[in-house]
């Protein structure tokens, strides 16, 4: 995982990267909550 990271953060910029990633985080712990807790 760190190397595409460094690798994106070198050739296209991270903050959009880090955007989609976040996204990505934020749903599934939003199912993880959901799955266990409701």
């Amino acid at each position: 995982m760190a190397t595409p990271y460094r690798k994106l953060h070198k050739n296209y910029g991270i903050q959009q990267f880090d955007i989609q990633l976040t996204q990505k985080v934020k749903e599934q712990r939003w199912e993880y909550f959901y799955q266990n807790y409701l």
